[in-house]
């Protein structure tokens, strides 16, 4: 990898079983460091199995996925997890908050998990209240998640995933359930964020009209070579 990478995949071929043909079949891919990359694709086309690869969730059955100048692909399931917590941030498309715990404390839980990102947040409170009032959160710390409107909860996803500083933030389908003033809305919020921590964003959506928020912009099917191999 070139210092300027963060990501790249090789020759990647992923397939459910023997039974199935290939659903992705990806030559190369790279995400650099910082970048923000949009990725748009029909549904059924692999996009959450890419980001599940990515990040070391699911293994391919022939390739390799580099991060940092290590091979993820050749890491233990033990060595996969603490390196996705230590390196990754991630917003769903329902969020996964913890639904007993206040939204302080849903962010704040990466810092649990990772020593590394406890260790580049020297004062964990005061950067989640500068991050809560970035993101307009001072209002919802101490509420839970059923307390909170979808778009509070989206923010407190947003503020997990970025607290600590991770390389790469990878969101799939977060903003599905907004209309699209609030859509822009967040990814300005989030774009910026990561922009000041230096993070890559591979942001994964159907909706192509978000594009124009990202540096790169990619069709799945473009890259994805799968119906030549099926």
């Amino acid at each position: 990898m070139t210092s300027s990478e963060l990501v790249r995949l090789e020759n990647i071929q992923y397939r459910w079983s023997t039974k199935h043909s290939l659903l992705l079949n990806i030559p190369n891919f790279e995400i650099l460091a910082g970048q923000k990359v949009f990725l748009y694709g029909p549904s059924g086309s692999g996009k959450s199995t890419l980001l599940n690869i990515i990040a070391g969730v699911l293994l391919p059955q022939a390739g390799n996925v580099y991060m940092l100048n290590q091979n993820v692909s050749q890491m233990t399931a033990n060595q996969r997890d603490m390196f996705r917590g230590d390196h990754m941030g991630f917003i769903f498309q329902q969020f996964n908050l913890i639904p007993y715990l206040t939204a302080y404390e849903n962010i704040l839980l990466p810092l649990r998990f990772s020593q590394r990102r406890k260790d580049k947040t020297q004062h964990p409170q005061d950067v989640l209240h500068d991050l809560a009032q970035r993101l307009d959160l001072q209002s919802e710390l101490h509420k839970k998640p059923y307390q909170m409107s979808v778009g509070q909860q989206q923010r407190v996803a947003a503020a997990r995933a970025l607290i600590g500083a991770p390389e790469l933030i990878i969101a799939d389908e977060p903003t599905s359930s907004l209309d699209q003033e609030r859509r822009d809305q967040f990814l300005e919020l989030l774009i910026s964020e990561a922009t000041k921590t230096n993070a890559a964003v591979l942001f994964v959506s159907h909706d192509k009209t978000l594009q124009k928020h990202f540096d790169r912009v990619f069709d799945i099917q473009s890259f994805n070579r799968k119906k030549e191999e099926s």
